[in-house]
Formats: C-alpha cells, structure tokens, sequence
C-alpha cells in the first residue's frame, strides 16, 4: 500500500510553509519515518524552537535558556526536539511528526 505524500495530506497553509522551506520538508520527512520514542522515555535534552529559533532549552531538568516573545506571538511552526531528534512538529494546527508515546 502507498501512502499519499506530506504535501498532498496537509493544510494549504502548510503546503505553502514546505514548499517554500524545502529543508523543513526533508527533516519532518525523515523524522515521520522514525519508531515513536519509547514508554517512559525522558530525554536529557528538551527544546522547544519557533520557526527554527531556540526560545526554551532544558538539560537535565535545569532550565538553562528561555527566550521572552510577545504574548500574542504565533509562530508559523512550532519544533520540540528530544535529545537533539525532532519529537514533535507543528504548523499551525496540523501536527506532522509526534512521536512522543502516549
């Protein structure tokens, strides 16, 4: 069975943020082809970045960059990366990659 690709299953808002940041389409690409992370898992490494900028970092639990926005700021697309790995993807309201068990 195949499936349909990325672009063809996504919001056109999406579709027009992938075509335009093609290296954004490679990585939530090969991050959907990855397993989910396992149960009980916790990274060593939380960041979370909007539109490829790092706004919070977390190592071991100590907070170690947290980066002030606006309160209405709304970034085109929001990553969380565990331990350097895309865990979660989003744009707007359609989440691309999660891989975080639940």
């Amino acid at each position: 069975m195949t499936t349909k690709p990325l672009l063809e299953t996504v919001l056109p808002q999406t579709q027009d943020l992938l075509t335009e940041m093609p290296e954004i389409l490679d990585a939530v690409t090969a991050a959907q082809q990855r397993p989910p992370l396992p149960l009980g898992y916790v990274p060593s490494v939380i960041e979370v970045l909007f539109e490829d900028v790092l706004y919070l970092k977390s190592v071991d639990g100590v907070l170690l960059l947290a980066r002030d926005c606006l309160a209405d700021y709304q970034p085109r697309f929001v990553e969380y990366r565990f331990d350097d790995e895309i865990a979660l993807f989003q744009v707007g309201s359609d989440v691309l990659v999660n891989r975080i068990a639940s």
